[in-house]
């Protein structure tokens, strides 16, 4: 599985072409979410698009977040504050149920990056 990131899945919504065409690449793979993506996708969702994100939205498979990537959260977050790199931390705990699942994250977000994991890639 591939797992999108919030500012991915928002182009997405947005017909952003240059995601679609980065998505191409993982055409042979599975394509997630977290409840974390689907959280900040939908407080700011616009009653009129109600339908085309929960079209989109619905499309994707979950990557569930579990005591496993609440650990991951904790390394993450403990790293970034002792290095005083801190990112938004729904961004930590979406990275880390990406990570702690053995999957790819997808962003469009150079945040991610002071994470330094391989299994993130900014697109």
């Amino acid at each position: 599985m591939v797992v999108l990131d919030t500012s991915v899945v928002l182009d997405l919504i947005e017909g952003d072409e240059s995601v679609l065409k980065s998505l191409r690449q993982f055409s042979d793979q599975r394509i997630g979410i977290t409840l974390f993506t689907e959280y900040e996708v939908r407080r700011g969702q616009d009653e009129r698009n109600k339908d085309k994100i929960d079209r989109v939205i619905g499309t994707f498979g979950e990557c569930e977040f579990d005591h496993n990537a609440l650990n991951e959260a904790i390394k993450i977050y403990k790293d970034l504050e002792g290095r005083g790199r801190l990112i938004n931390e729904i961004d930590i705990l979406i990275a880390a149920t990406s990570i702690s699942n053995g999957e790819v994250l997808l962003t469009r977000d150079h945040d991610f990056e002071e994470i330094g994991s391989p299994r993130i890639r900014v697109i």
